[in-house]
């Protein structure tokens, strides 16, 4: 009987090492002007909290809808668990519009909506959107040490100087 429990015991301490790796998919916006751009989100109004709305479709995060992309750089608009969603179809039911200013604020800079864009040759939130895909892994620290693998589906609409 000793021996039983202690298999038992010794099977589930294995069991309970056994990897976990979540899954997600994540659509970016990456800045390839040249100069810092700001981005201004319009997220539906069930997404809204104040001046945050929720980025993720499975934990409870905030961020501010008005930031900053240095040139260069990536920044997340939104995180999902649903791995078969488009980019497009994705940033349609989460965003009634997005817009991006540039340094000289002389410009009238670009207005991306689901029905057209103005001030870009093409619309992110269109079928025929130019969207780049890579799979990327991150490890995630969450409570009590453990330490979890996450596969991300990334999926980025790079913004390019658009009078090039």
């Amino acid at each position: 009987m000793r021996k039983l429990v202690s298999l038992f015991l010794l099977i589930c301490l294995f069991g309970s090492c056994k990897e976990k790796n979540s899954h997600q998919l994540q659509i970016l916006l990456r800045n390839d002007v040249g100069s810092k751009i700001k981005v201004t989100l319009y997220p539906k109004n069930e997404f809204m909290a104040g001046y945050y709305y929720d980025f993720c479709s499975f934990i409870s995060g905030y961020k501010i809808t008005v930031f900053d992309i240095d040139p260069d750089k990536e920044e997340i608009i939104y995180i999902t668990d649903d791995l078969g969603i488009e980019p497009y179809v994705l940033s349609a039911l989460v965003f009634d519009s997005i817009h991006i200013t540039f340094n000289n604020k002389f410009e009238p800079g670009i207005k991306f909506s689901p029905a057209k864009v103005t001030g870009y040759p093409e619309n992110l939130f269109s079928q025929n959107s130019n969207w780049t895909y890579k799979k990327r892994n991150y490890i995630d620290n969450p409570a009590q040490y453990e330490i979890t693998p996450t596969e991300s589906d990334d999926y980025t609409f790079t913004i390019t100087d658009p009078s090039n």
